[in-house]
Order: structure tokens, then C-alpha cells, then sequence
């Protein structure tokens, strides 16, 4: 049971930061034993902020001439400070359970 909410909070990292392309997770993720539904339903979390900032990015280029104000670093820092924050529960959990232990 706490294996299962601790890969919601892996895949929802991993779908949100950029350090992993989404066709390795695809494909690593059976590999690895993860079930399915923490893997469908962190892929659904997931991808959501990325895919909101894409659409950002797209009605943005439609409005200007140059393509480098479409993406700023500061998107690029926000969605690794979003996946460091959805590993925060794991953390948490982690840390509490060896104090308890």
C-alpha cells in the first residue's frame, strides 16, 4: 500500500519534470513492476502542467515574430520546482516512517 502512493507521487515527478522523455517512461514503466493504475493515473496529473504550458507556448507564437519568447527559463524552472513539490508527500513519508521505526 505505501509502495502504490509513493509511485503515484514518482510518476506524477517524472511525467511533470523534462529529465525523462514520456516514451522511456512508457516503456520502463511495466518493466519495473509499476501497476497500472498509479501509472495511469500519475500519467494524467502528470502531464498537465507541461501540456498547459505548450498551449501557452502555441497562443504566444501565434501573436509574436520570434520564437525564443514563446518558452522562457523561468517555465523551464517552474515546472522542476512543480516536480520537486509533488515528490514532497513521499518525502514526508519516507521520513516519517523511519521515525517511527
Amino acid at each position: 500500500s505505501s509502495g502504490i502512493n509513493a509511485e503515484y507521487g514518482y510518476i506524477i515527478f517524472l511525467r511533470i519534470t523534462p529529465f525523462l522523455p514520456n516514451w522511456f517512461i512508457n516503456m520502463t514503466s511495466p518493466v519495473i513492476g509499476v501497476p497500472v493504475f498509479p501509472f495511469v493515473f500519475g500519467t494524467f496529473i502528470g502531464v498537465a502542467p507541461p501540456s498547459l504550458l505548450a498551449i501557452q507556448a502555441g497562443g504566444t507564437l501565434h501573436t509574436l515574430t520570434s520564437a525564443s519568447d514563446a518558452v522562457s527559463p523561468l517555465q523551464f524552472v517552474l515546472l522542476i520546482v512543480l516536480g520537486f513539490v509533488s515528490m514532497i508527500p513521499v518525502a514526508f513519508k519516507q521520513y516519517f516512517k523511519q521515525k517511527l521505526e
